[in-house]
């Protein structure tokens, strides 16, 4: 069997299709260093605070939503609480920050910030918070 120049053509155009890397979300700390989980310390009583980079895979143009969500998210607070507009591979800065309770216990305590499209999550930053 031998094959039509259009037909290697599509073939050609189907390979190098399906090699294209599919792109994801990703989170960057504030000196673009990568982020699959964020450490937040403070002492009892205490805040602390982070400014990241969210880099979205998708264009969306109905934007984001953000939830917090962990055994503490009544601790964390995000800024912005939604995010507009999304623009594919152009950085959204975030400020995640925590509110430590007075009487909490030194330890280390659970909470994520998920950014979502509707019901979708689309990425999901796991918090670690350090009770000093």
């Amino acid at each position: 069997m031998r094959l039509t120049p259009v037909a290697m053509l599509l073939a050609a155009l189907l390979a190098a299709a399906c090699a294209v890397p599919i792109a994801r979300a990703g989170w960057q700390d504030a000196s673009g260093a990568e982020l699959r989980e964020l450490t937040l310390s403070a002492p009892p009583g205490g805040q602390a605070s982070a400014v990241l980079q969210f880099y979205p895979a998708d264009n969306e143009s109905t934007g984001l939503g953000v939830q917090v969500g962990g055994d503490s998210a009544g601790w964390v607070s995000v800024t912005p609480r939604r995010i507009t507009k999304v623009d594919a591979g152009v950085a959204v800065p975030v400020t995640v920050s925590a509110a430590i309770p007075s009487g909490a216990a030194r330890g280390s305590y659970e909470a994520s910030v998920s950014l979502l499209t509707g019901a979708k999550t689309v990425t999901k930053l796991p918090i670690k918070i350090v009770v000093q």
